[in-house]
């Protein structure tokens, strides 16, 4: 029985793939991250669809094991191997409101070690664009900054666009149009400098199920989620661009991940809801104020309108202290 279950273990960790930490979409990194007090390991891995890639490429696995504080912090440690691993530390700048997006500040694989992102294996792919006259090295990837804006447009549907360097930056076919490098064609620079775009959206057509596509600086991935209350698993195919290239030796990748958590690892989107009226106590008119609900695990804060009505949705079940204030 022991066998049995340690066979299991090992081909799960084996199939499931590049999709990342909590506060990633499959690759890229969101605004949304854990929430306090929550623990969640990763179990992560990807295999190629070439036959003929080179063997030491065919399958890849690792483990994330994060942490929220506060509704604000989320830290990761990364462990590629038992001799490779890596801190990433993310830290959420404001909440979402109705037409602000939240901002988010991070720094992936603090290491001492300059490639180290499982991602950032010397695939074939990845190789470096040579323009005439220029010559260019890949970015190092240890301490790889980056900010991220996200944003529900509706309540189904989120994008998230940021830019970063290190690992974000990529120098193949299409990569290359996405980082700053571009605007000095002809000349050489330090590609530790070089910053690029990243971006995706995320769509929930259920509760249980998210499809998620996006761009992560150097490849185009896409897959699907699906969502327990203290489990996640996805499923997916990363390096998409590789379908429109003939590259030697390299292709696409079947991806995925199995998530375990103590809690669930979001603020919720259902759940209880409370509204009420404001009014001063003196004259009974209605006043528009700041209203913040808040315990251990979760808070939010909202606006009471000219009429004094406020309304606070997706409260998870708990015990709550509301404060109320007004501009003074």
């Amino acid at each position: 029985m022991k066998k049995f279950f340690l066979l299991v273990l090992a081909f799960i960790t084996i199939l499931f793939g590049e999709y990342n930490i909590p506060g990633y979409l499959i690759d890229i990194p969101t605004s949304y991250i854990l929430r306090n007090n929550i623990l969640q390991a990763n179990l992560i891995g990807n295999f190629t669809t070439r036959q003929d890639e080179d063997s030491v490429y065919l399958y890849d696995f690792d483990m994330y094991i994060s942490y929220g504080l506060f509704n604000r912090i989320e830290m990761s440690l990364n462990i590629y191997s038992l001799q490779d691993f890596s801190f990433s530390l993310a830290y959420r700048i404001n909440n979402e409101h109705k037409y602000i997006p939240s901002f988010a500040i991070g720094v992936s694989d603090i290491s001492y070690k300059p490639y180290i992102h499982s991602s950032s294996l010397p695939w074939k792919d990845d190789s470096i664009s040579i323009y005439p006259g220029f010559f260019s090295v890949e970015a190092k990837e240890y301490f790889s900054f980056y900010t991220v804006a996200s944003k529900f447009i509706t309540k189904n549907f989120s994008i998230h666009i940021g830019a970063g360097r290190g690992r974000f930056v990529g120098y193949d076919s299409l990569s290359r149009f996405f980082n700053t490098d571009i605007l000095y064609k002809g000349s050489s620079i330090n590609p530790d400098f070089t910053v690029a775009l990243f971006g995706g959206f995320l769509y929930t057509p259920f509760t249980y199920l998210d499809f998620i596509s996006e761009f992560d600086g150097r490849d185009f991935n896409t897959g699907f989620r699906l969502n327990f209350e203290y489990s996640e698993f996805y499923l997916g195919i990363s390096k998409l661009e590789l379908l429109l290239f003939n590259y030697p030796h390299a292709g696409p990748r079947i991806v995925g991940a199995m998530n375990l958590h103590t809690l669930s690892p979001y603020i919720q989107k259902t759940g209880n809801l409370i509204t009420g009226i404001i009014k001063d106590g003196i004259t009974g008119n209605p006043v528009k104020v700041r209203i913040t609900i808040y315990n251990e695990t979760f808070s939010t804060t909202t606006s009471s309108n000219e009429y004094g009505i406020y309304k606070i949705k997706n409260i998870p079940k708990g015990n709550y202290i509301l404060i109320v204030k007004d501009k003074n």
